[in-house]
């Protein structure tokens, strides 16, 4: 079963966060979930995962399929990683205590240590192996790799993009952190507006262009097609469909040092919120 959301729109405290929000998370994928502060991101997690109700519209999705801990409730660092395992398996049938284990050890994550004790980096790979033991086919994790070195970064989205190809599961990262994204997620939820749009860089087919071009305003033809990121000086970055460069760019002497670079998910937050 596909995870849905239907005309889900929630108020807290008589503040719209969402509203008659629509869309579907295709199975196994990794989907980046991005906005600026405040704009609904753990909200949308609580959501799904039912640790917080719509204020209007459906969510379909199996609750026991969902594997979501907030991260600000801290209840995990006064067990021990064998504790956590424990109350894990009592709502979560599914989950693989052999693979739990076989984390934290190749982790050198200590088994019997209370979690308080962990640093940052060993609390992040923790919540991770619980995520992928879960067994859920849904894994919702907010901002997991804020504040981590490099090294655990590259662990945790080992970790991450294996398990997704091996079980087929989704997972969805809510995160500030967009430049970890464009290694790592698949398509990017933004937030903005309190609506929802979805951003597949493989479906939009666009690149990122730089060049150098000496008038303060582009042509029109240029305009129509694409999207100015940034100006710095005599040097644009504008985003633009592929298939536009040549008909466009072959003019070398009204552009100059044309280059094609990559989208990335900082550059599309910039023009969805610019």
């Amino acid at each position: 079963m596909m995870l849905k959301l239907r005309n889900v729109s929630k108020e807290i405290s008589g503040k719209l966060i969402l509203d008659d929000v629509s869309f579907e998370i295709p199975d196994s994928k990794i989907i980046g979930v991005v906005g600026k502060n405040g704009s609904g991101k753990t909200t949308l997690l609580k959501i799904i995962s039912s640790e917080m109700l719509p204020t209007t519209g459906e969510i379909i999705v199996p609750v026991d399929d969902v594997f979501y801990v907030d991260p600000l409730s801290n209840f995990m660092t006064n067990y021990s990683p064998k504790v956590i395992a424990d109350i894990i398996s009592a709502y979560l049938p599914k989950f693989k205590r052999d693979e739990f284990y076989n984390i934290l050890r190749d982790a050198d994550l200590p088994v019997d240590k209370m979690i308080s004790s962990f640093s940052k980096g060993q609390q992040a790979l923790l919540y991770i192996a619980c995520g992928i033991a879960s067994g859920a086919k849904y894994i919702l994790l907010d901002e997991p790799l804020d504040g981590l070195d490099v090294f655990i970064k590259d662990k945790v989205k080992s970790l991450l993009i294996e398990n997704v190809g091996r079980t087929e599961s989704t997972v969805l990262i809510a995160t500030h952190n967009l430049a970890e994204l464009d290694s790592l997620a698949d398509s990017i939820l933004f937030i903005k507006d309190n609506k929802i749009k979805i951003y597949d860089p493989v479906e939009e087919e666009q690149v990122k262009v730089q060049f150098v071009y000496d008038e303060d305003i582009l042509p029109s033809n240029l305009t129509d097609v694409a999207k100015v990121i940034e100006k710095r000086g005599r040097v644009w970055l504008v985003i633009m469909p592929e298939d536009e460069i040549e008909k466009i760019f072959s003019d070398t002497s009204t552009y100059q040092f044309v280059e094609v670079l990559q989208v990335t998910t900082e550059d599309v937050f910039r023009i969805e919120f610019s």
